[in-house]
């Protein structure tokens, strides 16, 4: 039988229902993670990204199915402990935070809980709760504002005019160059 995971979630939210903070996962970082969860109006999927970190571990932005999440806890053995790691597998890049971030985050929801004793391992914590948490911002079509958007917009703004800037300083010395040539 193929593996579910194996066909994660593409799409994106076309809304972000909510901004939270959330400690690491290590009881001795000092660190705070934030992170969004987003809905999709077209197929009612709930997703989860970290957005930021300031104990300065790298991290992907990448949204993150629920979907995807809850059947990789399905597969687990029932009542077994499990590490973040079992995360890795549904992010397309493959830093060494992003697993773990994402089962700060899930904690903080109350999806996932820790082991006493063993602060890395987890185990299903419930639904209900989180779903009882996001159901009315959905259903008040809440829609916070995308900062990892504005943020790569206004990224890519200034890349396009350093390129500008470069470009025109390179043709302003060619220009340069010739009329001194032509005396």
């Amino acid at each position: 039988m193929p593996n579910k995971t194996q066909t994660k979630t593409t799409e994106k939210p076309s809304r972000i229902l909510k901004k939270a903070t959330c400690p690491l996962l290590s009881p001795s970082a000092t660190g705070k993670l934030t992170y969004n969860i987003g809905y999709s109006e077209d197929s009612g999927a709930v997703f989860v990204r970290i957005i930021a970190n300031t104990g300065g571990g790298y991290f992907s932005n990448e949204w993150i199915a629920l979907e995807d999440v809850t059947d990789i806890i399905e597969e687990q053995p029932k009542a077994e402990p499990f590490p973040a790691l079992v995360f890795r597998q549904l992010y397309e890049s493959r830093g060494s935070n992003n697993h773990g971030f994402l089962a700060a985050a899930l904690r903080a929801e109350g999806i996932l809980k820790p082991v006493d004793k063993k602060p890395y391992l987890n185990v299903f914590g419930s639904m209900k709760p989180f779903s009882d948490a996001i159901g009315p911002l959905i259903q008040d079509d809440t829609a916070l504002e995308d900062e990892v958007a504005i943020h790569e917009a206004e990224v890519a703004a200034k890349r396009e005019a350093q390129i500008a800037k470069t470009k025109a300083a390179g043709k302003s010395a060619k220009s340069t160059r010739g009329s001194t040539r032509k005396k």
